[in-house]
């Protein structure tokens, strides 16, 4: 009797099989030359395939969006075609776009979290959606949520930046998505929503008609609109508030509540802040402006060095000296300084 041979290749498969991921064994084949087709190949052959249909792939634009995985992996640009006849009519691609990334084909999704826990956005505690709908939900078609990361407000020409999320993330137990809660922290939400698996980063323009936009992978890393995101979400809930007619939440140094901060105190205004330094009557001291920086200084001493939350006008920038009456060696300096932008600033520093 001959003794058969197993292919080199096959042994091969055999020993990597059990340390490769999907992802990694369909690479590893396909470069080897063996023909695979995935679910996502199909995907992007149908959308050529509508695309081709409304009238050709030069009829097109490429809107780009970005991916942040759960897991520890680089962050990724990833497109979506657009029609460019739909162009003023197409709305929020993503939306129905993203439907298939959260698509689960298997049974884990734990409903019993309800009890415990509200869906994402849900500001009004846990759902009341009967256990057999949400099951249903889960089994079908993945369903997209949308969190206004960046509300579209006229100092950004009415363009929002949106996370695009798993509805039932919860419900299926997938793990926290920390890069992306980080980001909704720095733009702002303290604390920040609770965001389950794999997030998508999209821009939408919403004047004069609705439509996404391109976001690039190193703008979520640490773009100027990041910086901005604050004030912006302010602006819209000022906004919201003079529309509906309830009492905005205090903000801090608002309303003429002074705020007690290391070295100093700061009251604000939407056109400006002022700060009060205690300072000793002499030396005279030196006051340094600068768009986003504050310092001030007596002799050598450096009462107080700030990196301001957002930009001040440094023409509108001035100070004076005003007797403390309490203690007379010493003097309280009022420093004033113009907002660039006329809104509230959430705090003094960045």
């Amino acid at each position: 009797m001959t003794e058969s041979t197993v292919p080199a290749t096959a042994t091969a498969v055999e020993e990597k099989d059990d340390d490769m991921t999907m992802e990694e064994r369909v690479n590893w084949l396909k470069s080897r030359g063996i023909q695979i087709e995935t679910s996502e190949d199909r995907k992007a052959a149908a959308a050529a395939a509508a695309t081709k249909q409304d009238g050709g792939e030069g009829e097109c634009d490429t809107i780009r969006y970005v991916h942040i995985p759960h897991e520890p992996k680089a962050l990724s640009e990833r497109t979506v075609q657009r029609s460019k006849s739909k162009r003023h009519t197409a709305g929020d691609l993503l939306l129905t776009h993203l439907k298939p990334a959260f698509h689960s084909s298997d049974d884990t999704t734990d409903l019993s979290l309800l009890k415990s826990s509200p869906l994402v956005g849900s500001s009004a505690g846990p759902s009341t959606v009967s256990p057999s709908t949400l099951q249903s939900v889960a089994e079908q078609e993945g369903h997209v949520e949308q969190f206004r990361l960046v509300n579209a407000v006229p100092s950004n020409k009415f363009t929002g930046v949106n996370l695009y999320i798993d509805e039932i993330g919860l419900l299926k137990r997938l793990p926290l998505n920390q890069r992306a809660m980080e980001l909704a922290q720095r733009c702002g939400y303290n604390p920040p929503p609770l965001l389950y698996g794999d997030v998508f980063v999209g821009r939408v323009q919403y004047q004069p008609t609705i439509g996404n936009v391109d976001v690039k992978v190193e703008e979520v890393m640490g773009g100027e609109w990041v910086e901005r995101a604050a004030v912006q979400n302010l602006e819209y809930q000022a906004g919201t508030m003079g529309v509906s007619g309830e009492r905005q939440a205090v903000v801090d140094g608002m309303d003429g509540t002074e705020q007690e901060a290391e070295g100093y105190s700061w009251t604000q205004t939407n056109d400006e802040i002022e700060i009060r330094v205690k300072i000793p009557a002499t030396p005279k001291p030196t006051v340094t402006f600068r768009p986003m920086t504050l310092r001030v200084s007596v002799g050598c001493d450096v009462k107080v060095a700030l990196e301001l939350y957002a930009r001040v006008d440094m023409d509108g920038c001035t100070w004076t000296l005003e007797t403390n009456k309490d203690k007379k060696n010493e003097k309280v300096l009022v420093i004033t300084c113009e907002k660039s932008e006329c809104v509230t600033w959430p705090r003094i520093v960045t």
